[in-house]
Protein backbone atom coordinates (compact mmCIF):
# COMPACT_ATOMS: atom_id res chain seq x y z
CA UNK A 1 0.00 0.00 0.00
CA UNK A 2 1.38 3.38 -0.95
CA UNK A 3 1.75 6.22 1.54
CA UNK A 4 -1.17 8.03 -0.06
CA UNK A 5 -3.38 4.92 0.16
CA UNK A 6 -2.39 4.40 3.79
CA UNK A 7 -3.14 8.03 4.60
CA UNK A 8 -6.56 7.69 2.95
CA UNK A 9 -7.28 4.47 4.87
CA UNK A 10 -6.26 6.15 8.14
CA UNK A 11 -8.51 9.13 7.40
CA UNK A 12 -11.42 6.82 6.52
CA UNK A 13 -10.97 5.00 9.83
CA UNK A 14 -10.85 8.27 11.80
CA UNK A 15 -14.03 9.44 10.05
CA UNK A 16 -15.76 6.11 10.76
CA UNK A 17 -14.86 6.36 14.45
CA UNK A 18 -16.05 9.98 14.64
CA UNK A 19 -19.33 9.05 12.93
CA UNK A 20 -19.86 6.13 15.29
CA UNK A 21 -19.19 8.31 18.36
CA UNK A 22 -21.73 10.84 17.07
CA UNK A 23 -24.33 8.11 16.49
CA UNK A 24 -23.68 6.48 19.86
CA UNK A 25 -24.45 9.87 21.42
CA UNK A 26 -28.06 9.55 20.24
CA UNK A 27 -30.48 7.52 22.35
CA UNK A 28 -32.51 6.42 19.32
CA UNK A 29 -29.36 5.02 17.68
CA UNK A 30 -28.42 3.14 20.84
CA UNK A 31 -31.91 1.62 20.90
CA UNK A 32 -31.53 0.64 17.21
CA UNK A 33 -28.03 -0.78 17.81
CA UNK A 34 -29.33 -2.84 20.75
CA UNK A 35 -32.07 -4.26 18.54
CA UNK A 36 -29.53 -5.04 15.82
CA UNK A 37 -27.23 -6.80 18.30
CA UNK A 38 -30.21 -8.81 19.54
CA UNK A 39 -31.08 -9.80 15.97
CA UNK A 40 -27.46 -10.92 15.54
CA UNK A 41 -27.96 -13.41 18.39
CA UNK A 42 -25.33 -11.62 20.51
CA UNK A 43 -27.13 -12.37 23.75
CA UNK A 44 -27.93 -16.02 23.23
CA UNK A 45 -26.25 -19.25 22.28
CA UNK A 46 -25.86 -19.97 18.59
CA UNK A 47 -25.75 -23.73 19.12
CA UNK A 48 -28.71 -25.48 17.52
CA UNK A 49 -27.27 -28.95 16.94
CA UNK A 50 -27.71 -28.64 13.19
CA UNK A 51 -26.65 -26.49 10.23
CA UNK A 52 -28.46 -23.46 11.67
CA UNK A 53 -25.56 -23.11 14.10
CA UNK A 54 -23.29 -21.98 11.26
CA UNK A 55 -25.86 -19.45 10.06
CA UNK A 56 -26.33 -18.06 13.58
CA UNK A 57 -22.56 -17.89 14.10
CA UNK A 58 -22.37 -15.74 10.97
CA UNK A 59 -24.93 -13.36 12.44
CA UNK A 60 -23.02 -13.30 15.74
CA UNK A 61 -19.83 -12.45 13.87
CA UNK A 62 -21.49 -9.29 12.54
CA UNK A 63 -22.64 -8.42 16.07
CA UNK A 64 -19.19 -9.04 17.52
CA UNK A 65 -17.66 -6.64 14.98
CA UNK A 66 -20.25 -3.96 15.74
CA UNK A 67 -19.73 -4.42 19.48
CA UNK A 68 -15.97 -4.09 19.05
CA UNK A 69 -16.43 -0.90 17.03
CA UNK A 70 -18.88 0.60 19.54
CA UNK A 71 -16.25 0.26 22.26
CA UNK A 72 -14.64 3.35 20.71
CA UNK A 73 -17.03 5.16 23.07
CA UNK A 74 -17.12 2.90 26.15
CA UNK A 75 -19.20 5.29 28.25
CA UNK A 76 -21.91 5.40 25.56
CA UNK A 77 -21.71 1.63 25.09
CA UNK A 78 -22.43 1.21 28.80
CA UNK A 79 -25.22 3.76 28.53
CA UNK A 80 -26.77 1.55 25.83
CA UNK A 81 -26.61 -1.39 28.27
CA UNK A 82 -28.22 0.65 31.04
CA UNK A 83 -30.99 1.78 28.71
CA UNK A 84 -31.74 -1.67 27.35
CA UNK A 85 -30.29 -4.73 29.10
CA UNK A 86 -30.14 -3.49 32.64
CA UNK A 87 -33.83 -2.66 32.86
CA UNK A 88 -36.58 -4.70 34.44
CA UNK A 89 -36.02 -7.43 31.85
CA UNK A 90 -32.63 -8.26 33.42
CA UNK A 91 -33.16 -11.45 35.35
CA UNK A 92 -30.92 -13.76 37.30
CA UNK A 93 -31.25 -16.63 39.71
CA UNK A 94 -31.00 -15.68 43.35
CA UNK A 95 -29.27 -17.79 45.98
CA UNK A 96 -32.43 -19.94 46.38
CA UNK A 97 -32.56 -20.76 42.66
CA UNK A 98 -35.54 -18.45 42.12
CA UNK A 99 -35.70 -16.11 39.12
CA UNK A 100 -35.38 -12.47 40.21
CA UNK A 101 -35.78 -9.25 38.29
CA UNK A 102 -33.38 -6.42 39.06
CA UNK A 103 -34.21 -2.77 38.58
CA UNK A 104 -31.48 -0.35 37.49
CA UNK A 105 -31.88 3.40 37.18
Amino acid sequence: MSDAEQARADEDRRQYEADLKTLMGQKDFRRFAWHLLSQCQMFSSSMTGNAWTQFREGMRNIGIGLTRDMHIAPDLYMEMWRENALRSDFKALNENGKLETFEYD
